[in-house]
Protein backbone atom coordinates (compact mmCIF):
# COMPACT_ATOMS: atom_id res chain seq x y z
CA UNK A 1 0.00 0.00 0.00
CA UNK A 2 0.86 3.37 -0.90
CA UNK A 3 0.62 4.78 2.74
CA UNK A 4 2.57 1.78 4.19
CA UNK A 5 5.53 2.47 2.13
CA UNK A 6 9.51 2.92 3.00
CA UNK A 7 9.53 6.60 3.09
CA UNK A 8 11.51 7.77 5.67
CA UNK A 9 8.99 10.82 7.10
CA UNK A 10 10.50 11.42 10.45
CA UNK A 11 12.44 14.28 11.25
CA UNK A 12 15.79 13.63 12.84
CA UNK A 13 16.99 12.25 15.91
CA UNK A 14 13.25 11.11 16.46
CA UNK A 15 12.86 6.93 17.32
CA UNK A 16 9.26 6.92 16.18
CA UNK A 17 6.96 8.62 16.48
CA UNK A 18 2.33 7.57 17.26
CA UNK A 19 -0.17 9.88 15.27
CA UNK A 20 -3.38 9.25 16.71
CA UNK A 21 -4.15 5.85 16.89
CA UNK A 22 -6.53 3.85 18.54
CA UNK A 23 -7.31 0.32 19.48
CA UNK A 24 -11.29 -1.32 20.43
CA UNK A 25 -11.57 -4.83 21.49
CA UNK A 26 -15.03 -6.79 21.23
CA UNK A 27 -16.64 -6.36 24.15
CA UNK A 28 -15.35 -3.26 25.89
CA UNK A 29 -17.74 -0.33 26.20
CA UNK A 30 -14.38 2.64 25.29
CA UNK A 31 -11.33 1.71 23.33
CA UNK A 32 -8.60 0.07 24.66
CA UNK A 33 -6.19 2.54 23.22
CA UNK A 34 -8.31 6.12 22.59
CA UNK A 35 -6.58 8.62 19.90
CA UNK A 36 -2.86 8.69 21.31
CA UNK A 37 -0.29 10.74 19.50
CA UNK A 38 3.43 10.63 21.05
CA UNK A 39 7.08 11.06 19.61
CA UNK A 40 10.03 9.86 21.43
CA UNK A 41 13.78 11.44 20.28
CA UNK A 42 16.59 9.07 19.47
CA UNK A 43 18.17 8.55 23.58
CA UNK A 44 15.42 9.09 25.55
CA UNK A 45 14.35 7.06 28.44
CA UNK A 46 10.36 7.71 29.28
CA UNK A 47 8.21 6.17 31.34
CA UNK A 48 4.62 5.19 31.00
CA UNK A 49 2.53 5.50 33.40
CA UNK A 50 -0.64 4.80 35.20
CA UNK A 51 -3.21 1.53 36.47
CA UNK A 52 -4.16 -1.44 35.11
CA UNK A 53 -6.31 -1.30 32.39
CA UNK A 54 -5.05 2.45 31.37
CA UNK A 55 -3.66 1.31 28.22
CA UNK A 56 -0.25 1.45 28.43
CA UNK A 57 0.45 -2.44 27.21
CA UNK A 58 -2.19 -2.14 24.46
CA UNK A 59 -0.04 0.81 23.66
CA UNK A 60 3.00 -0.76 23.24
CA UNK A 61 1.90 -3.74 20.96
CA UNK A 62 0.58 -1.08 18.79
CA UNK A 63 3.89 0.70 18.55
CA UNK A 64 5.99 -2.25 17.77
CA UNK A 65 3.39 -3.83 15.27
CA UNK A 66 1.67 -7.08 18.10
CA UNK A 67 -1.49 -5.22 17.35
CA UNK A 68 -3.29 -3.53 14.75
CA UNK A 69 -4.88 -0.20 15.52
CA UNK A 70 -8.30 0.63 14.38
CA UNK A 71 -9.03 0.74 10.55
CA UNK A 72 -10.17 4.75 10.97
CA UNK A 73 -6.99 5.69 13.48
CA UNK A 74 -3.60 6.56 12.84
CA UNK A 75 -0.54 5.63 12.12
CA UNK A 76 3.12 4.47 13.86
CA UNK A 77 5.94 6.12 11.94
CA UNK A 78 9.63 4.92 12.16
CA UNK A 79 12.90 5.95 10.70
CA UNK A 80 12.38 3.29 8.19
CA UNK A 81 8.96 4.10 7.07
CA UNK A 82 5.15 3.46 8.18
CA UNK A 83 5.16 0.34 10.71
CA UNK A 84 0.96 0.17 10.03
CA UNK A 85 -1.98 2.80 8.90
CA UNK A 86 -5.02 2.19 9.92
CA UNK A 87 -5.26 -1.07 11.14
CA UNK A 88 -2.61 -2.30 8.16
CA UNK A 89 0.90 -3.58 8.76
CA UNK A 90 3.34 -2.48 6.71
CA UNK A 91 4.27 -5.24 3.94
CA UNK A 92 8.05 -4.84 5.33
CA UNK A 93 7.09 -5.44 8.96
CA UNK A 94 9.14 -8.31 9.85
CA UNK A 95 12.39 -5.80 8.88
CA UNK A 96 10.12 -2.35 10.55
CA UNK A 97 9.72 -4.87 14.00
CA UNK A 98 13.55 -5.06 14.08
CA UNK A 99 13.76 -1.92 15.59
CA UNK A 100 12.11 -2.37 18.34
CA UNK A 101 13.15 -5.13 21.22
CA UNK A 102 10.29 -6.03 23.91
CA UNK A 103 10.78 -7.13 27.06
CA UNK A 104 7.41 -8.28 29.03
CA UNK A 105 6.57 -9.56 32.92
CA UNK A 106 6.79 -12.96 32.04
CA UNK A 107 10.07 -12.91 30.69
CA UNK A 108 9.65 -15.34 28.05
CA UNK A 109 12.54 -17.66 28.41
CA UNK A 110 12.65 -21.08 27.75
CA UNK A 111 13.08 -23.01 31.17
CA UNK A 112 14.79 -25.75 30.23
CA UNK A 113 17.46 -24.34 28.13
CA UNK A 114 20.78 -22.37 29.45
CA UNK A 115 20.59 -18.80 29.41
CA UNK A 116 23.02 -18.37 26.82
CA UNK A 117 21.06 -20.04 24.84
CA UNK A 118 17.86 -17.76 25.58
CA UNK A 119 19.94 -14.34 25.03
CA UNK A 120 21.05 -16.12 21.59
CA UNK A 121 17.39 -16.32 20.79
CA UNK A 122 17.53 -12.64 20.26
CA UNK A 123 19.59 -13.17 16.90
CA UNK A 124 16.11 -14.68 15.20
CA UNK A 125 15.75 -11.58 13.12
CA UNK A 126 19.04 -11.49 11.74
CA UNK A 127 20.20 -15.30 11.23
CA UNK A 128 18.45 -18.37 9.26
CA UNK A 129 15.90 -19.75 11.44
CA UNK A 130 16.54 -23.81 11.33
CA UNK A 131 20.44 -23.39 13.24
CA UNK A 132 18.90 -21.20 16.03
CA UNK A 133 16.12 -23.88 16.18
CA UNK A 134 18.42 -26.33 16.63
CA UNK A 135 20.97 -24.95 18.85
CA UNK A 136 23.45 -24.26 16.48
CA UNK A 137 25.36 -21.32 16.95
CA UNK A 138 28.69 -19.44 15.34
CA UNK A 139 31.49 -18.57 18.21
CA UNK A 140 31.03 -14.76 17.24
CA UNK A 141 27.56 -15.14 18.06
CA UNK A 142 28.27 -16.82 21.51
CA UNK A 143 30.65 -14.34 22.38
CA UNK A 144 28.24 -11.20 21.71
CA UNK A 145 25.91 -12.69 23.89
CA UNK A 146 28.24 -13.50 26.44
CA UNK A 147 29.39 -9.91 26.61
CA UNK A 148 25.71 -8.72 26.87
CA UNK A 149 25.28 -10.97 29.79
CA UNK A 150 27.80 -9.47 31.54
CA UNK A 151 26.87 -5.94 30.89
CA UNK A 152 23.54 -7.28 32.93
CA UNK A 153 25.62 -9.13 35.38
CA UNK A 154 24.76 -13.08 34.38
CA UNK A 155 28.01 -13.90 33.29
CA UNK A 156 28.20 -16.05 35.66
CA UNK A 157 25.48 -17.98 34.75
CA UNK A 158 25.68 -18.37 31.32
CA UNK A 159 24.89 -22.11 31.14
CA UNK A 160 23.04 -22.19 34.21
CA UNK A 161 18.78 -23.57 33.06
CA UNK A 162 17.29 -20.26 32.35
CA UNK A 163 14.58 -22.22 35.40
CA UNK A 164 17.05 -22.01 37.99
CA UNK A 165 17.59 -18.46 37.70
CA UNK A 166 15.60 -15.92 39.93
CA UNK A 167 13.10 -13.37 38.73
CA UNK A 168 15.02 -10.63 38.48
CA UNK A 169 18.11 -12.72 36.60
CA UNK A 170 15.76 -14.12 34.60
CA UNK A 171 14.49 -10.50 33.67
CA UNK A 172 17.90 -9.15 33.30
CA UNK A 173 18.80 -12.42 30.84
CA UNK A 174 15.70 -11.17 28.89
CA UNK A 175 17.00 -7.45 29.01
CA UNK A 176 20.63 -9.05 27.14
CA UNK A 177 18.60 -11.36 24.80
CA UNK A 178 16.95 -7.55 23.80
CA UNK A 179 20.57 -5.69 23.58
CA UNK A 180 21.30 -8.66 21.30
CA UNK A 181 18.70 -8.25 18.96
CA UNK A 182 20.72 -4.53 17.72
CA UNK A 183 17.11 -2.79 18.35
CA UNK A 184 17.44 1.19 18.17
CA UNK A 185 14.22 1.12 20.46
CA UNK A 186 13.60 -0.79 24.35
CA UNK A 187 9.74 -1.34 24.72
CA UNK A 188 9.40 -2.89 28.08
CA UNK A 189 6.23 -3.57 29.74
CA UNK A 190 5.78 -4.18 33.38
CA UNK A 191 9.48 -5.36 33.18
CA UNK A 192 9.34 -4.90 37.27
CA UNK A 193 5.76 -5.38 38.32
CA UNK A 194 6.44 -9.11 40.01
CA UNK A 195 10.07 -8.35 41.13
CA UNK A 196 10.79 -7.17 44.96
CA UNK A 197 12.35 -3.90 45.23
CA UNK A 198 15.93 -4.76 45.24
CA UNK A 199 15.51 -7.16 42.20
CA UNK A 200 13.28 -4.44 40.68
CA UNK A 201 16.06 -1.94 41.06
CA UNK A 202 18.64 -4.36 39.41
CA UNK A 203 16.68 -4.37 36.42
CA UNK A 204 15.98 -1.27 35.98
CA UNK A 205 19.85 0.05 36.38
CA UNK A 206 20.60 -2.38 33.84
CA UNK A 207 18.03 -1.56 30.83
CA UNK A 208 18.83 2.20 31.49
CA UNK A 209 22.48 2.18 31.78
CA UNK A 210 22.43 -0.17 28.60
CA UNK A 211 20.29 1.96 26.83
CA UNK A 212 22.37 5.71 27.74
CA UNK A 213 25.49 3.36 26.85
CA UNK A 214 24.15 2.54 23.68
CA UNK A 215 21.98 5.05 22.54
CA UNK A 216 18.77 3.15 22.61
CA UNK A 217 15.14 4.70 23.31
CA UNK A 218 13.62 3.59 26.28
CA UNK A 219 9.47 3.58 27.00
CA UNK A 220 8.51 1.43 30.00
CA UNK A 221 5.60 1.26 31.61
CA UNK A 222 5.47 1.31 35.06
CA UNK A 223 3.10 1.20 38.37
CA UNK A 224 5.21 2.46 40.59
CA UNK A 225 5.40 6.19 40.77
CA UNK A 226 9.15 6.73 42.27
CA UNK A 227 10.84 4.12 40.08
CA UNK A 228 9.38 6.19 37.44
CA UNK A 229 10.75 9.38 39.01
CA UNK A 230 14.12 7.72 39.35
CA UNK A 231 14.64 6.58 36.44
CA UNK A 232 12.70 8.81 33.59
CA UNK A 233 13.34 12.44 32.91
CA UNK A 234 9.98 11.85 30.88
CA UNK A 235 6.58 10.51 32.00
CA UNK A 236 3.25 10.28 29.94
CA UNK A 237 0.31 9.35 31.86
CA UNK A 238 -2.60 7.06 30.63
CA UNK A 239 -6.04 6.72 32.02
CA UNK A 240 -8.49 5.12 30.27
CA UNK A 241 -7.07 4.84 26.92
CA UNK A 242 -6.00 8.35 26.93
CA UNK A 243 -2.66 10.46 27.77
CA UNK A 244 -3.79 12.51 30.48
CA UNK A 245 0.13 14.15 30.67
CA UNK A 246 2.92 14.76 28.74
CA UNK A 247 5.66 16.12 30.74
CA UNK A 248 8.81 16.39 32.85
CA UNK A 249 8.75 14.39 36.02
CA UNK A 250 8.88 17.50 37.82
CA UNK A 251 5.00 18.20 36.66
CA UNK A 252 3.59 14.41 38.87
CA UNK A 253 2.91 16.33 42.48
CA UNK A 254 0.51 15.12 44.42
CA UNK A 255 -2.66 16.06 43.19
CA UNK A 256 -1.86 15.53 39.77
CA UNK A 257 -1.44 11.76 41.10
CA UNK A 258 -4.73 11.64 42.73
CA UNK A 259 -6.57 12.15 39.97
CA UNK A 260 -4.13 10.02 37.52
CA UNK A 261 -4.98 7.27 39.98
CA UNK A 262 -8.51 8.45 41.60
CA UNK A 263 -6.95 7.41 45.23
CA UNK A 264 -4.49 8.21 47.59
CA UNK A 265 -1.09 8.62 45.68
CA UNK A 266 0.85 7.13 48.41
CA UNK A 267 -1.04 3.69 47.49
CA UNK A 268 1.03 4.03 43.71
CA UNK A 269 4.20 4.86 45.37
Amino acid sequence: MNSLSAEVSLQANVAFEVKSISKHFTGMKRPAVDSVSMRLKEGEIVALLGASGSGKSTLIRLICGLERCDRDSGEVHTPLGVLQAKGVLSRQIRRLRQQFAVIFQQFNLVGRLDVMTNVLMGLAGKRPVLPLMVGRFNPSDQALALDALSMVGLADQAFQRASTLSGGQQQRAAVARALLQGAKVLLADEPVASLDPESSKRVMDSMTSLCQAHGMTLLVSLHQVHVAKQYCPRIIAMREGQVLLDANQDAFDEAFLSQLYRQQPEEAL
